[in-house]
């Protein structure tokens, strides 16, 4: 398995040795749980990098998140560089996913698995969907420009739903609920959301993830096209996809 997992060297952090082995075991737990899925991950070259900082703020309005995932030469890359991580060698990873401190720290195996495996999911959607994976970039700013909740997207919904499908399937299944409804009563509004949708959702419904992408996205793709013109984000995240649509029309012709 090429997966490589570094701690920040930080002293805000200081992961003791204890906390290094807990956090490498609940990865490799829940990597297990993929199986079907399994293979395509242990190919890819990958670092889970446990970061200092509490939850990480993201995006133009400030949004908080336990982690986050990048795939190289994307905007995510670039946030772990502004951010000053001392991250080894990132450039040499095809993927990171970077998990803040509120992760790393928290005893609660299934706090730390929704999390991991969120992360995970949205590196399988970007393998399989890449082009509609770009077009998430664009929609997630987008949706924050309009102030619209970006967990309503379809990649987040299955991220999600991913979570809790593997969550369940490694845990035991009365302990995640219990969690999942002490999340919810004492959360603050936003993350109160993010439990209660965790909760309300079915993890054996079928989902057709680039059906959802491309109904969603021809639904906003006019505004957006108006938008990228006085917002420096969007228009940064829709070159990208650009970029790499038309690369990938050049490589199938």
């Amino acid at each position: 398995m090429t997966i490589n997992i570094q701690f920040t060297k930080n002293f805000a952090a200081s992961y003791t040795e204890e906390e290094r082995k807990i956090n490498k075991e609940v990865i490799y737990k829940v990597i297990y749980g993929f199986e079907n899925e399994l293979k395509v991950l242990k190919k890819q070259n990958l670092l889970i990098y446990f970061g200092w900082k509490a939850k990480i703020i993201l995006g133009k309005f400030r949004t908080e998140s336990l982690g986050f995932f990048a795939a190289n030469k994307t905007p995510g890359i670039k946030r772990l560089v502004e951010e000053k991580n001392d991250i080894e060698d990132f450039e040499s990873f095809d993927y990171i996913i970077y998990l803040s401190k509120d992760i790393g720290k928290d005893e609660n195996e299934i706090f730390k698995s929704f999390t991991i495996a969120h992360e995970l999911q949205h590196i399988l959607q970007y393998i399989y969907l890449k082009t509609h994976y770009l077009r998430h970039y664009v929609l997630v700013r987008y949706f924050e420009i309009k102030r619209f909740n970006t967990n309503e997207l379809p990649i987040e919904h299955d991220a999600i739903r991913k979570s809790k499908e593997i969550t369940y399937k490694i845990l035991d299944k009365e302990n995640v609920d219990s969690f999942i409804n002490k999340k919810i009563m004492i959360s603050r509004k936003g993350e109160k959301k993010y439990w209660e949708k965790i909760k309300n959702i079915n993890i054996n419904e079928n989902i057709d993830l680039e059906k959802e992408m491309q109904a969603v996205w021809d639904k906003y793709k006019n505004d957006i096209e108006e938008k990228i013109k006085i917002d420096h984000g969007l228009r940064k995240a829709y070159k990208l996809y650009i970029k790499q649509k038309d690369r990938d029309w050049v490589l199938r012709s």
